[in-house]
């Protein structure tokens, strides 16, 4: 990110972009760990390197860099024991993205450190038979609200149709919100809960348990930070917004209460 940042986008990355840097990380650090640290979710702090990078370049290049976003590899995992053998479901899920000085952020996409595509319900329909998906969508009001706002994050619903699926999920944001960036709000936390019966039940942001069938498990993950003060977003871009059904008119009457008042 500091290379996108404070070079041309025509200059290639070679071994030659990195000599004027130095990278400080003590041994035994969160960054660099001792044995026998666990480090399967070594993304996580990462993603917080990228945000403290990014937030220390815009001091100097302030339309260059983008609020914080989702950022975060949400590792889902459902997987099942049956009599024909046993099958692992496995996806990486995104986010709402940091607004820019010119750009919303954008909506339900993947990681910046991370490489992987949406995958279509229709392909899980064919290929799993232990769940199936029943409500998947952009979470309206989920945007940091902002000159530019961040994404939106998305929510996903899975209910459960055998016995002895076991879930695991490894993510982050589900504490402290993407923050907002000269003056834009904070984006949104994720969550993630099962819907048992007449219960429900929170799930921590690194985490494993057992489903029953007739379980329906939803994760909501986090919109991005928005970018400069929400006073100054046009009353198009709001209105737009509202039409799409990204943002309510309750939410726009809250984030924006000076426009919403015109």
């Amino acid at each position: 990110c500091v290379k996108s940042v404070l070079t041309s986008a025509d200059i290639p990355f070679n071994e030659g972009v990195k000599r004027p840097f130095t990278i400080t990380a003590p041994y035994g650090s969160l960054l660099n760990p001792k044995p026998p640290a666990p480090v399967r979710a070594r993304m996580e702090p990462a993603y917080r390197v990228f945000n403290a990078v990014m937030k220390a370049l815009s001091q100097a290049a302030p339309e260059k860099v983008i609020a914080g976003g989702f950022d975060t590899t949400t590792v889902f995992a459902l997987s099942h024991l049956s009599d024909t053998g046993y099958r692992v479901y496995v996806e990486i899920f995104g986010g709402g993205y940091g607004a820019s000085v010119e750009q919303d952020g954008c909506d339900a996409i993947d990681s910046p450190l991370s490489n992987c595509s949406n995958t279509p319900v229709e392909a899980l329909d064919m290929e799993y038979d232990y769940f199936r998906v029943v409500d998947y969508g952009l979470l309206a009001d989920s945007a940091g609200p902002g000159r530019q706002r961040g994404g939106l994050g998305f929510t996903r619903a899975y209910e459960i149709t055998a016995e002895d699926v076991t879930f695991a999920v490894y993510a982050d944001r589900f504490r402290i919100a993407p923050s907002g960036l000269f003056g834009g709000d904070d984006g949104t936390l994720a969550r993630c809960q099962v819907h048992r019966g007449t219960e429900t039940l929170p799930i921590n942001s690194k985490a494993g348990m057992s489903l029953q069938k007739g379980d329906v498990l939803t994760v909501y993950t986090g919109g991005g930070g928005g970018y400069g003060d929400p006073t100054e977003r046009s009353r198009d871009a709001i209105d737009r917004d509202v039409t799409d059904g990204l943002l309510t008119p309750e939410a726009a009457a809250r984030d924006y209460p000076a426009i919403a008042a015109e």
